[in-house]
């Protein structure tokens, strides 16, 4: 098997993203993991947990610039280990090892039906090249198959292996329950498995996936499905979650349930678009939460964070931009938005056909509440009584980036590729 790399209209944008943000995240953990009482006793901790993130940055590069479904698979399996090393950094904290095995065991789930996948693709097509793949199962949509003592569509199969792989992998409902105290790692740590990676590698799947999606009407709906109801689910429970990291686990989790919603419909100029715009949104978030919780000594309860405006200004202005740009804020009837508006506002649109509409506007909604209820909590309210200042100028310095990509990312390219989608 040849060791070759696909850059196309799919793994172009998103290596781009993945790259940029991956570095500056690193670029903000040097500043953000400068001391941690947590790892004071477990000598050079910085280096070995910015390795962890350039190893996890790896091998979603290699995933996403994949040839083959053998390197797809290869890239796929080492983001389960970074995702494993990354949530079990605190591993000398009570019950954090516990966790990590437990989003371990979970995603060898995931890995074990994209395994079977990959299997059945190379059985029935003789080749492992996207292209081969692809067009021997055109050719041959009405073929059926052997699994489990019954026949199945080789199609319809194949699809929902990808589509359930692709569910567990995202911490969508059912299976969502490693991820409340995987949100006990580092911030840094969970923003690169949510925003960046592990999340983001589900929406990739499904996407490179789509030419075999296409041919199964059953899979796609429920992918809808699972979508639709993961998406809602996870924003309520972010609006009840009084820890801010775990809160926006679940906002996370809720803006992959949308995202695979409108992949169910077929949408996928619009999901592509959505993808970017969830990890530049996510990253934002993570980044200028990380930068409170860095400010209040590592204190992660709401009722313990309020009133920091005054106290961190530039932190509120980056997590209110970032408020709007997971919100999909923008002017109606135009293209002119922050990251997030051309896509959300294209797929709410579209779906009105698709009878979904109502289910995808309440996920927005809550998304939305759920992000403005971290911001307002924590900073307004009761002036602060602690003594806290902004972070560095190395973590201002990344985040300020950020947030200039969430203002201008959908300007350009975004208006560009809802052109081009209708």
């Amino acid at each position: 098997m040849a060791w070759n790399f696909r850059v196309d209209g799919l793994s172009a944008p998103l290596l781009v993203c993945v790259t940029s943000l991956s570095a500056l995240l690193v670029i903000y953990s040097i500043s953000f993991m400068r001391w941690d009482a947590k790892l004071v006793s477990s000598g050079p901790y910085r280096p070995r947990f910015c390795a962890f993130l350039a190893f996890q940055s790896f091998a979603m590069t290699l995933f996403i610039a994949s040839e083959d479904l053998g390197q797809l698979l290869v890239g796929w399996g080492l983001l389960g280990v970074g995702t494993y090393l990354l949530t079990g950094f605190y591993a000398q904290k009570s019950g954090v090892a516990q966790t990590a095995n437990a989003g371990f065991v979970t995603n060898r789930i995931a890995d074990a039906l994209l395994l079977l996948a990959v299997i059945l693709c190379f059985v029935q097509t003789d080749s492992m090249r996207f292209n081969d793949v692809f067009d021997v199962l055109a050719e041959n949509s009405g073929q059926s198959v052997e699994f489990l003592g019954m026949a199945w569509n080789t199609a319809e199969l194949l699809s929902a292996l990808f589509v359930l792989a692709a569910c567990i992998r995202a911490g969508q409902v059912v299976f969502h329950t490693w991820l409340v105290d995987a949100a006990d790692a580092p911030l840094p740590a969970v923003a690169m498995v949510t925003a960046l990676t592990t999340f983001i590698a589900a929406g990739f799947l499904l996407l490179r996936m789509a030419p075999i999606l296409l041919l199964a009407e059953n899979a796609m709906w429920l992918l809808t499905a699972i979508g639709a109801v993961s998406a809602i689910f996870a924003a309520l429970v972010a609006c009840a979650q009084s820890d801010v990291s775990r809160a926006l686990v679940f906002v996370a989790a809720s803006q992959m349930g949308f995202l695979l919603t409108v992949l169910g419909l077929g949408l996928f100029q619009f999901a592509l678009l959505d993808l970017l715009a969830f990890s530049v949104s996510q990253a934002l978030l993570w980044l200028s939460v990380g930068a409170v919780v860095k400010a209040a000594s590592d204190v992660r309860e709401l009722k313990m964070l309020h009133g920091f405006r005054r106290n961190l200004p530039f932190s509120c202005t980056t997590m209110v931009i970032a408020a709007l740009a997971a919100a999909g804020f923008g002017i109606p009837f135009s293209q002119i938005g922050i990251t997030g508006f051309v896509a959300k506002d294209a797929a709410i649109a579209v779906s009105h056909a698709d009878g979904i509409v109502w289910a995808l506007m309440l996920a927005a909604s809550l998304i939305s509440f759920a992000v403005w209820r971290l911001v307002f909590r924590i900073f307004w309210g009761a002036p602060a009584t602690q003594d806290i200042a902004e972070p560095s100028l190395l973590m201002r310095t990344c985040i300020g980036l950020l947030a200039v990509a969430a203002l201008l990312s959908s300007i350009g390219p975004g208006a560009a590729m809802l052109k081009a989608a209708a």
